[in-house]
């Protein structure tokens, strides 16, 4: 059909004909690619990756609050790296913040950060250095940072001088989280000196410098292309709790059950429904003794027929994030050693029973 359109006969070639049809392929072409291009385009148009450090108070005791917030730490320096949307490294961010709430650091802190209480004293205003990065940091855009502590300190110093949330994103990335989801899957927490190995990147800075640690993040981001997983991080956030490394768990066989249903005593009831599984034989096991902890704390002592007694405890975690509750449950295998020492500290323990409500409400002593 093309051919007849081009040509009007195999000797003759209209060229008129075949010249527009070449000039149509091209702007369909053309339309093509801008389609694919803008249809995968979000609204970020640039993604910043983020480090600091921070002083921590000495006790529980001495945590001080403000406006509402506590603060658990307070940023003494800040490294970050401004990315574009390829990430691809376009700008560079570094400043010291003189602290005023926790002005002693810890020396295990300096040891590490090579920041010491007179070094730090030297640094920016913190309401100046915060107003700084927050223009630097420009607008539309996320932060990626190995680990979800930088985000948590960063909103509560924020906070705490009175600056409002709105300057974090909405969406922010923890390549940590997406690092074990791509390479490993176990539910581990890796070091960013495990991904910089795992990929080769050798330590030309020293690390544990917030400038330092926002750049390898930046190159371990160009390594790993999470741009994939960014589109579905919830997804990924929530099938990484269900990870489970069972060989940093001998003694004992630990599975994880995540429920959609942030309603505690929905899921406990749900779990106290459950039947044991035995984890040697996976057959159906008696429950003995149940026993409730907390709310979030549950023990069950059980016995197979085949194998004996063993124990499960379960504990719940809520994660409000992402309305989901995370239970874990640690199954001590029958006739293992770590099995026999928590039944003779179960017959140590003082177990006094509070009430009964399908299981029975206890407080050890």
């Amino acid at each position: 059909m093309i051919f007849n359109v081009c040509f009007s006969s195999p000797a003759k070639i209209n060229f008129n004909k075949f010249i527009h049809f070449i000039f149509d392929i091209r702007q369909i072409l053309v339309y093509t690619i801008i389609c694919r291009i803008f249809s995968g385009r979000s609204d970020i148009t640039h993604y910043i990756s983020l480090d600091m450090e921070w002083s921590q108070p000495f006790s529980q005791n001495s945590i001080k609050k403000r406006n509402g917030t506590a603060l658990h730490g307070e940023i003494i320096q800040i490294g970050a790296v401004k990315l574009n949307r390829w990430l691809r490294a376009v700008d560079k961010f570094e400043i010291n913040l003189k602290p005023e709430v926790y002005k002693h650091i810890h020396k295990h802190i300096a040891s590490i950060t090579r920041i010491d209480t007179r070094t730090a004293g030297n640094g920016t205003d913190a309401v100046e250095a915060l107003e700084s990065f927050i223009s630097w940091c420009g607008k539309d855009f996320s932060f990626i940072t190995w680990g979800d502590e930088d985000i948590k300190i960063l909103s509560e110093n924020l906070a705490f001088r009175g600056f409002p949330l709105e300057y974090i994103p909405e969406k922010n990335y923890d390549l940590q989280l997406v690092f074990d989801y791509h390479t490993q899957k176990t539910g581990r927490q890796y070091s960013l000196d495990y991904a910089m190995d795992f990929y080769g990147i050798k330590e030309t800075l020293k690390r544990h410098n917030a400038y330092n640690d926002a750049y390898y993040t930046a190159l371990v981001c160009k390594k790993m292309k999470p741009k994939r997983y960014f589109k579905h991080y919830r997804d990924v956030e929530i099938k990484r709790l269900s990870f489970c490394d069972e060989k940093e768990f001998e003694g004992f066989v630990k599975d994880i059950e995540l429920f959609e249903d942030l309603n505690i005593k929905t899921v406990a009831e749900k779990i106290s429904g459950e039947s044991v599984i035995c984890p040697e034989c996976k057959a159906p096991a008696a429950s003995i003794l149940k026993y409730k902890q907390s709310d979030l704390k549950y023990a069950v002592m059980c016995k197979c027929a085949y194998h004996g007694r063993f124990l499960s405890l379960l504990k719940l975690c809520p994660i409000e994030e992402l309305n989901v509750v995370k239970v874990v449950r640690n199954t001590y295998r029958p006739g293992n050693e770590a099995n026999k020492n928590m039944r003779l500290k179960s017959k140590a323990w003082k177990w006094k029973v509070i009430k009964t409500d399908g299981y029975q409400q206890i407080s050890i002593k």
